[in-house]
């Protein structure tokens, strides 16, 4: 069974490459640029360290490779609470990304039109 976690700061680089797995598939202009890397990931690697932040990455760890990811999605949204959800804390998928290898094992679905993370 595969554990969906909230991302942490050493997770940055896995989480970086994961997002050109995601580019690099769509084909488009910046596809196989990774240039943008070497600034990207310090930013990246401050994110998750704002436990209140509302940056937060999504992983589940490859099964079969030790420190590697298998998924990454999501951010974390703030809103004005409501029933249901007081504090007015939601998510947003703008990005998910599977290892090539992992695929087709179920750890992300899409259900009723509403993406979400399924251990």
């Amino acid at each position: 069974m595969s554990i969906v976690r909230r991302g942490t700061t050493e997770d940055a680089g896995e989480v970086l490459r994961l997002r050109q797995v995601m580019i690099d598939s769509l084909s488009g202009p910046d596809a196989g640029d990774t240039e943008w890397h070497v600034e990207g990931l310090p930013a990246l690697r401050a994110r998750p360290a704002e436990p209140d932040g509302d940056f937060a990455a999504f992983v589940v760890d490859h099964p079969e490779r030790p420190g590697a990811l298998a998924l990454v999605a999501g951010t974390l949204d703030h809103r004005i609470g409501k029933a249901g959800n007081p504090r007015g804390i939601g998510g947003y998928v703008f990005s998910v990304a599977t290892d090539p290898d992992a695929r087709r094992r179920g750890y992300a679905r899409v259900h009723g039109g509403t993406a979400r993370l399924v251990p």
